[in-house]
């Protein structure tokens, strides 16, 4: 957190991101990487944004580089929770910093079937 109380950019996307995934069809939960585990661990409240990470977009200002690593609920096509999960981010994100022309760019990764 910063001095005003309010969350800094990336740990704004990165949960306005997770809860974005989460609530796409399909989707079981957010895996954490060895990161979120860590922080995790570190008591930063990092728990909410388990298996999202963000990052400023090198060269494009105000844009933001997003990673998701989820795993999908059996009888879903991973592809089409993929897809919908990268245009419910994007959507989400873009609303989070209050740019809605921002470029964002969305990884995700099934890690897994629940």
């Amino acid at each position: 957190m910063s001095g005003g109380g309010r969350a800094e950019p990336a740990l704004t996307v990165r949960r306005a991101a997770a809860a974005a995934a989460r609530g796409v069809p399909g989707v079981a939960f957010l895996r954490p990487g060895i990161a979120d585990l860590l922080r995790g661990a570190a008591g930063r409240g990092a728990r909410d944004v388990a298996g999202v990470q963000a990052r400023r977009a090198g060269g494009v200002p105000g844009g933001w580089e997003v990673t998701v690593e989820l795993a999908t609920l059996r009888g879903h096509r991973a592809l089409d929770v993929t897809r919908a999960v990268r245009d419910a981010v994007t959507e989400a994100v873009a609303g989070a910093v209050g740019d809605a022309g921002c470029r964002v760019r969305v990884t995700v990764t099934v890690t897994a079937l629940a």
